[in-house]
């Protein structure tokens, strides 16, 4: 007798369906933030993505580390060591996020049963940029992953919101939003390519929009649908479909369709990757306001009474009657939907577990009727 929910599937999954994250803490969730260039510029509003990223993966559970403004060479130096851990030279200058912020490193990382690698930066086709501007294929990137003996077998993932191109979907870009662009018997194995999956914010030859405020589309639509689906115990490719499906809806200002975006997803897993909030850490059921109402206000028309070059505040006293309320009903459904998803997992793990103490009970009764009324020899 089994007990399911709507947000399960027709059938329990097997145990081997689902990659095993019983780690404490279930892996590293290691970010790499260019925001200041050698040249000058400045990737305006990739600190909130990053500070989106290390709240999101803190209530999952991972331990967040962050390296800033890196060149090529070192994005490569620090990607390898991350790969096996063996050489503690390449931990300077990293921070670790605790207690809600970015912090000196304070704990030696250790892998465990998980990986992501969050990078936010400039880029072109198959490429990233380093703040010195010298290009970075996303296959090195990966590659010091795939041959780790402490990652065989885990799952590894890469989000990655940089241009992947000079072309704009659909439109061109408005001074409010910038482009992340730049110039048997046998031992079992698996493939070295397996248990990947990279998670591009737009297809190939295209930008990727990002507000100097509010932070990028693609990243902080990945982290409200990540604190939403991991309540519900939902697989992560589901939750980056969703991802895919939000952002190609958004608009930026102006004519409807004039400026798109289309994230893409590659992936080899070879299981489903299920995320559950660590709820001991008391954060799992928290939105995080500052982070939905970016998200919300990303497409909100600029007040014409703004002075020009003045970013939006992110202040609800400054907003008219109806936007202040608006946000505030956001705020309130999407509360409640975490909450009422936490619930019905609790809920359902419960009454799951009642199940199974009821046909242990009745496996015992048959088991004693049994041996009362032991079978007769013929």
């Amino acid at each position: 007798m089994y007990f399911f929910t709507d947000q399960l599937q027709s059938k329990p999954l097997k145990k081997d369906e689902l990659y095993p994250l019983n780690s404490n803490p279930v892996g590293l969730c290691l970010i790499i933030n260019n925001k200041n260039f050698q040249d000058g510029s400045t990737r305006r509003g990739s600190d909130r993505d990053a500070q989106s990223l290390g709240e999101v993966f803190s209530m999952l559970g991972f331990h967040v580390l962050m390296y800033e403004d890196q060149t090529m060479e070192q994005m490569r130096q620090r990607l390898r060591s991350f790969g096996s851990l063996s050489d503690h030279t390449q931990l300077q200058g990293m921070k670790e996020f605790t207690r809600g912020r970015f912090t000196e490193l304070q704990e030696v990382p250790q892998h465990g049963d998980a990986f992501f690698c969050c990078i936010l930066t400039h880029g072109l086709k198959g490429v990233v940029l380093g703040v010195d501007r010298k290009a970075l294929s996303v296959k090195e990137i990966t590659a010091p992953f795939r041959s780790t003996h402490q990652l065989t077998g885990r799952p590894k993932v890469f989000l990655i919101q940089a241009c992947q191109g000079g072309q704009e979907q659909q439109g061109v870009l408005v001074p409010e939003m910038e482009a992340d662009l730049e110039e048997d018997g046998h031992q079992a194995s698996i493939p070295a390519e397996a248990d990947v999956l990279v998670a591009m914010a737009t297809v190939e030859d295209y930008v990727s929009l990002r507000h100097p405020v509010n932070g990028s589309w693609f990243i902080q639509t990945l982290c409200q649908e990540l604190r939403i689906g991991c309540q519900r115990d939902e697989d992560f490719f589901s939750i980056l479909t969703r991802v895919n499906d939000e952002v190609s809806k958004k608009e930026g200002y102006g004519t409807v369709g004039a400026r798109k975006q289309m994230p893409e997803v590659r992936f080899t897993l070879r299981k489903r990757l299920v995320l559950p909030p660590q709820m001991e850490s008391g954060t799992a059921v928290t939105v995080s306001t500052e982070n939905l109402e970016s998200v919300t206000m990303e497409n909100e028309e600029p007040d014409p009474s703004r002075p020009a070059g003045q970013p939006a505040c992110n202040c609800l006293a400054n907003l008219s009657g109806w936007g202040a309320a608006k946000i505030l009903l956001t705020r309130m459904w999407q509360g409640l939907m975490v909450l009422y998803a936490h619930l019905k997992r609790t809920a359902s793990r419960l009454l799951a577990a009642f199940i199974a103490w009821l046909n242990a009970q009745q496996q015992a009764r048959i088991d004693a009727n049994n041996n009362n009324n032991p079978p007769s020899e013929t």
